[in-house]
Parts: structure tokens; C-alpha cells; sequence
């Protein structure tokens, strides 16, 4: 796309950024197709194609090759296709009938305050004003450091911007911004700041060990390695002061900066809130919040992972504030953008009459339809905006759903059917739609809707989604959820990593898997928070010189220093393990610390400090249903000595929040105690909230004690019968067993 945008200077459109390619009048015009096919063993494929079907014509292919050691592979191509973006893939546009001018050079200008200002705010329409007026910029005046400089900046502040998306737009963005960095470099070979400005890129969008090697280079370079000086920031665009410390991970020069430097004060909180994710520390987030909301109050994606990685009081407030923010901020940042469509600016609303603004959907229909290549000569078109509004609505409404149907045993109908229009049109549109029809009374009918579902650009942070439908036949695939998570897009970046360390199960038969991601994780980002705490858990018996050095480097995340106490129990070393449980709870309370800590005081015969040590934790401020699982692990701790009576209160205290897992350990704890009476009311209450999978718990239970009670048994089979022969990983035991039951006991031990 650059060969055609910016050697030949004709008008692209990105299906990665979903822009329609129609002509004023809609019609669909004939675009080019590109077909990749990457080895990772260091073969990539690209061929470019004309027309379709039987008249679809090769004009151009070439085989790149490149390193295959993880993110080596970006180093390698990176510039490799940018060579052909300005050589190869010109001349092959130009035997095909493809003409124009490749973009002039032109002088650095100062860049308009509008610009800067766009730059500096996190939320999307303005970073897409600010790559759009580069484009244009250099469209009109000519190519130079200055509109190539934002490009690069936009590219990588939308990459990060748009990674919560249920697609791969974050992908093209992050292309985007290391190609124009690259094309910097090598338009100014003899510029430190292009240098400065690949460095940028690299570590925005997640390849923090090279932009840590580019910096190295850079000192280098300048002599600065030698001395040991600082570089020179003053000399050097402001927002290259942050590229360190992204790298690093490093909180300290996050506030300095947010503090000296209003401009990228956003950014700074911003990557703060980035830091606390790849930490995976809700706790911290929520200490943090406050500034960062409030520099960040429309970064949709902060919404999106308070939900994702939030305890239940986080998620709640999350999936509703998203939104409203959205319909807050929208239109104010719409009417921001310059030579908005006259047809966008009518939905809008204000002016003279404070006509009120149309709901966001319509207006993004309007961009996408602005969009037109007949109607718009603008660089990313006015419907990737169009295309980017809708999935930020689209997303927020799918969260909310996944919430409500979680939090509500009711039908959810009416709730989809208010957010139907927001959904339109998407490819996961049909499981927003099955979403409004009760599961457990009808999963023929829920799985009719997605029958025809197809799994387009899966993505790891999707899967609350995906376990909304993992036990949902259909024509595509036997467990949706399941096939969904197998498509999962992955890529070297430290996201991705992050992610995919993150779900990939905590078993031995995955141990390995998780070891490997691990091992590139340390490749593309050494210094994350992440990547320390893994290390600890995957290491099962770790050298002294290992611990040192985990100690120094877990100062500051609380939950890392909660793996390395365990880390030292594990070796026996109690007293170091108390130590570190105690500092991170110092650091920041959690129930793993908590409970971690007890059990090290146990170990050390300390046995009248187990009990006190957890119920400190009901001290702190309970953000869901923390407390309520802190009085569940008390109890089934207690059960497990056979001290039932002791853990009575703290069963019924968990029972109390409705939870089907308190509930049941109510009933556990009531069965231990022989008052079975009790104990099958908790069970059925369950049963009744939660229906489904709870009947087999609801039957197993009585079978267990020799209770009959067929209609039970009948709701229990109507639900195995209704999953078929779907895996459920986490309920292989309980699946298993209830066929035993039903001396089934072939497809129980199969199963």
C-alpha cells in the first residue's frame, strides 16, 4: 500500500481497516489481493493479485527471507519491504497499468499545534486527525521528517489504542508505523532523530529489546556510550523521552515525565496503565486509576481490561462506564477533527439549536459511507474512522452482554435487542444475537443463530466471549468457543506474549508451551513485569544467583514478589518466603499474598498466626466478591482439618453473595457435618440460580448420598444431553463422573 499511496500517489483502501472499496455510487470496484504465506523457519511468501475468479491475474511475487529467532523476523522483513515498497512493488504496480508520481521531497515545517495536540491525546479520533493531516501534508506539500514524524507517532499510538478490538486493525497500525519509520530512516541515513523515531515505533508497539538495541546503537553512534551521558533531549522531539522508560517498563519516569511534561502527560498515563497490565495487577491499576482516567478518560481499551483482568465489582462498573464515557466524549471529539463530511457534521448536533447528536452508530455509518473512493482522496479513509467507531461500540456492547448474562439468570432480550444496532453488520453480530436467548431453556435455538458463524481475526483477549459459547455446537465447528481460541491471532510483540502466557493453561501437559512463550517473551521484552513473575513460577528449582536476582528485579510488583516467597517455600527457605509474602503485602494487599503468608506461618509451626493473618485481608477494601473467597478458602481450609463447625460461619458468610461456588461450599460444609438437610438446600439453591451444569452437581450430590429424586436427575440429562459431545476441560471430572453414575461406563472413563 505505501509502494501505491506514496510512490505512485494513488488512493488505497485496507480491508485489515475494513475500508470498503466502492466508488461514489457503491460500487464495488476491483481491488488488488495480496496473498501471504509465512514460514517461520524463515520463508515469507507475498504475491499480488488483479481481478477474481478465473480472470484474477498475478502481477507481482517475491520470496522474503529473514531471520527466524521470534521478533528477529520484524527486524528482518521490516526492511526488506520497504525496499519494495519503494523498487519492486512500484515497478509491478507500473507493468499493471498503475501510474503516478512518487511523493516530492520537502523541508521539516513545524508541525501545526493541532497536530501536536491531537498527537497527545489518547483516544483514536484524534490520533486518526493527526496521521490523516500527515498524509494530506505530504500529499500536497511533499515528504519530509516533520509529516513522516507524525505518521510514525499516529501509526504507533493507534496501535496500541485499537488492541482491543475483536480484530487485527491493531496489526496494520503497527505495520504502518514501523514501515514509515523505516522509510525515515532510510530517506535520512545520516539522522539521529529518524534513529530516535524507529526506536519510537519499535517500543510502542510492543518490540521493546530492539528499541532498547536501536538506542544502543544510537549511543553509539553519537558517542554517548563512551561517555555515559544522557542523550540529548533537548535536541530531540519531547516524546523521545519516553521511549526508555516504555521499554523498561518504568514507572518512576512515567510520573517525571507525566509531571515536567504536559504534552505527553496522556501517554505517560497511558503506558502506566500498560505497566500495570502486563503486571496483571488490578490493585495497582485501581491505585493508579484515578490520574489515569483522568488523563485517559476516553482510551476505550483501559475500559475494555478492567473488565478482562478486574475482580466482579471492577468488571460491573468497567462495562457500564466504557460506554458512557463514549457517549460523552464522542461527538466533542468528532467535531474536532478538520474538513469533517458535511453529512457527519449533521449528526453531530450543537450549533445554534443544540440539536442533540445522533447515537454513535449512525454516525459511524455516515463515515464509513463518506469513505467512498469517489468521495474521499483522504489517507486512512473516512471509514476506517467509521470502521474503528464501530468496533470501540461493538466491543463495549459484546463486554456488557458477557456481564449481564454472568450477573442475570433472566433473559437477556431485551438488553440485545437495545444493542442490536451497534452490532450490525459485524462479523460476530449473530452471537450478540444469540446472546438474548436463554442457554440452559434453549441451546437448540441459541445455536441456530451461530450456525453460520465464521471465526474472522480471533483474538487472545476475547475470551470471555469465547467461553460464552465453548459448549455451542455448530455447521462451522463442534464447540465454537473452542475453535475460536484455536484461530487466536499471535504475533511476536509483547502483547501478544503477554496474552498468550496468560492462557495458556497452568498444566503439566501446557508447561512447556508456557516455558517456550516465556523464553520469547525475554527476547522481545526483557524488562517485563510479566516475563519476571513467569520466570519464578516456571522455574521449580531455581539457583541462588536466580533468586538474587528476582529479588532485585520484584521490588516493585507485589505480585511478583508473591511468586518469589512461593518460590522459596517450595525450597523450604520459610523464613525468606514470609519475608517477600510480607513485603508484597506491604506493597499491596491481595488474597494470594494472604493466604501464602498463612501458610508459610504454618510451616513454620506458627500455627496461631494462620488464622489471623487471613482475616486481616478483610481490612481492605472488597472490590466484588474478594472477601466472600477469602471466607470460602477459609473454610474449606478448616473442612479440610475437620473443624466443620469452625467453618460454618465462613461458608454461610461466602454462601451469602449468591455465588454458585459459595453456595456449594456451604453445602460442603453441611455435609460434613451430617446435616444433609441443609446441606441440599444450598446445593439446590444453586441449582436454581445457575440452572445448567448445576443440576449435574445438584444429581451427583445425591447420588452421593443416597437421595433420589428424578426430576433432578431428568434436568441433569437434559443438559448433557444438550452439550453433546463437547469437551469441557474444567468439568472433565464431574462429566465423568455422572456417567459412571449412569453406568455409562465406557464414555465415562473414554470422556
Amino acid at each position: 500500500m505505501i509502494a501505491a499511496r506514496d510512490e505512485l500517489g494513488l488512493s488505497t483502501r485496507d480491508q485489515t481497516l475494513q475500508e470498503p472499496f466502492v466508488d461514489a455510487d457503491g460500487q464495488q470496484l476491483e481491488p488488488l489481493d495480496i496473498f501471504t504465506e509465512v514460514k517461520l523457519r524463515g520463508r515469507a511468501l507475498v504475491e499480488l493479485y488483479r481481478g477474481s475468479g478465473d480472470d484474477q491475474e498475478k502481477i507481482w511475487s517475491n520470496v522474503y527471507k529473514f531471520s527466524a529467532n521470534s521478533y528477529g523476523a520484524y527486524l528482518t522483513l521490516v526492511p526488506k519491504i520497504e525496499e519494495s515498497s519503494r523498487t519492486a512493488m512500484v515497478e509491478a504496480l507500473r507493468e499493471a497499468g498503475y501510474e503516478g508520481k512518487t511523493n516530492r521531497p520537502a523541508e521539516p515545517a513545524e508541525i501545526p499545534a493541532k497536530v501536536e495536540a491531537n498527537l497527545a491525546v489518547m483516544n483514536f479520533v484524534p490520533q486518526f486527525a493527526a496521521v490523516r493531516w500527515a498524509h494530506e501534508d505530504i500529499r500536497t506539500r511533499g515528504e519530509s521528517t516533520s509529516s513522516l514524524g507524525v505518521l510514525v507517532r499516529g501509526y504507533s499510538h493507534l496501535s496500541m489504542l485499537t488492541e482491543f478490538y475483536w480484530n487485527t486493525m491493531h496489526l496494520a497500525y503497527k505495520a504502518r508505523a514501523l514501515l514509515y519509520a523505516e522509510r525515515m530512516v532510510v530517506a535520512n541515513p545520516d539522522s539521529v532523530e529518524a534513529l530516535w523515531y524507529r526506536a519510537y515505533a519499535r517500543s510502542m508497539v510492543g518490540m521493546h529489546k530492539a528499541a532498547v538495541v536501536q538506542m544502543e546503537a544510537i549511543a553509539e553512534q553519537t558517542g554517548a556510550e563512551q561517555t555515559g551521558a544522557e542523550p540529548d533531549f533537548d535536541a530531540l522531539p519531547t516524546c523521545m523521552r519516553i521511549v526508555g522508560p516504555r521499554c523498561r517498563f518504568d514507572l518512576e519516569q512515567f510520573r517525571a515525565i507525566a509531571s515536567e511534561h504536559e504534552s505527553l502527560r496522556p501517554l505517560a498515563n497511558f503506558l502506566i496503565f500498560r505497566t500495570a497490565e502486563s503486571m496483571r495487577d488490578t490493585t495497582f491499576l485501581l491505585a493508579e486509576s484515578e490520574a489515569i482516567l483522568q488523563n485517559c478518560p476516553d482510551a476505550y481499551g483501559i475500559y475494555y481490561f478492567l473488565y478482562y483482568w478486574g475482580p466482579l465489582g471492577v468488571q460491573r462498573w468497567a462495562v457500564r462506564t466504557g460506554p458512557a464515557m463514549m457517549m460523552q466524549a464522542s461527538s466533542a471529539r468528532f467535531r474536532g477533527v478538520a474538513s469533517l463530511p458535511d453529512s457527519v457534521k449533521e449528526l453531530l448536533g450543537g450549533g445554534i439549536l443544540l440539536r442533540k447528536a445522533a447515537p454513535s452508530h449512525e454516525v459511524a455509518n455516515a463515515l464509513v459511507s463518506a469513505g467512498a473512493v469517489g468521495r474521499d482522496i483522504g489517507e486512512p479513509s473516512w471509514a476506517a474512522l467509521g470502521r474503528m467507531t464501530q468496533e470501540v461500540s461493538f466491543v463495549q456492547a459484546g463486554i456488557l452482554l458477557c456481564d449481564a448474562s454472568n450477573a442475570y439468570r433472566s433473559p437477556l432480550g431485551g438488553l440485545v435487542k437495545e444493542l442490536s444496532p451497534y452490532v450490525e453488520g459485524h462479523p460476530y453480530e449473530s452471537a450478540i444475537l444469540a446472546l438474548g436467548v436463554d442457554r440452559e431453556a434453549d441451546p437448540q435455538k441459541r445455536a441456530a443463530i451461530v450456525a453460520d458463524l465464521n471465526i474472522v481475526d480471533a483474538q487472545l483477549h476475547m475470551r470471555p466471549f469465547f467461553r460464552m459459547f465453548y459448549s455451542t455446537n455448530t455447521k462451522v465447528a463442534n464447540g465454537i468457543g473452542r475453535a475460536a481460541w484455536r484461530e487466536c491471532s499471535r504475533d511476536f510483540t509483547a502483547y501478544s506474549m503477554l496474552h498468550q502466557i496468560a492462557q495458556t493453561k497452568s498444566t503439566s501437559g501446557d508447561e512447556r508451551i508456557r516455558r517456550m512463550f516465556v523464553r520469547e517473551l525475554g527476547k522481545i521484552s526483557p524488562y517485563s513485569p510479566d516475563l519476571i513473575r513467569a520466570s519464578i513460577v516456571l522455574t521449580p528449582e531455581p539457583s541462588l544467583a536466580e533468586l538474587a536476582e528476582w529479588q532485585e528485579l520484584a521490588q516493585r510488583a507485589s505480585r511478583n514478589l508473591t511468586a518469589l516467597g512461593k518460590a522459596h517455600a517450595r525450597l523450604g527457605n520459610q523464613k525468606d518466603a514470609v519475608r517477600c509474602f510480607e513485603k508484597s503485602i506491604g506493597v499491596r494487599p491481595s488474597q494470594s499474598a494472604c493466604l501464602a503468608l498463612a501458610d508459610a506461618y504454618v510451616a513454620q509451626g506458627k500455627e496461631d498466626l494462620w488464622l489471623p493473618t487471613l482475616e486481616k485481608f478483610f481490612e481492605t477494601d472488597d472490590l466484588g466478591l474478594a472477601h466472600s473467597q477469602m471466607r470460602a478458602n477459609i473454610a474449606n481450609r478448616l473442612m479440610k482439618r475437620g473443624r466443620w463447625k469452625e467453618a460454618e460461619p465462613y461458608a454461610l458468610g461466602a454462601a451469602e453473595t449468591g455465588a454458585a461456588w459459595a453456595m456449594l461450599c456451604a453445602a460442603n460444609c453441611y455435609e460434613g457435618m451430617g446435616d444433609l438437610e441443609e446441606s441440599e438446600l444450598w446445593v439446590q439453591r444453586q441449582a436454581m440460580a445457575y440452572k445448567g451444569y448445576s443440576y449435574v452437581t445438584w444429581y451427583l450430590w445425591c447420588c452421593r448420598n443416597g437421595k433420589s429424586n428424578p426430576d433432578v436427575r431428568r434436568q441433569a440429562k437434559l443438559y448433557m444431553d444438550s452439550v453433546g459431545n463437547v469437551e469441557i476441560p474444567t468439568a472433565y471430572s464431574k462429566m465423568a463422573t455422572y456417567y459412571l453414575a449412569e453406568g455409562q461406563e465406557n464414555k465415562g472413563s473414554s470422556d
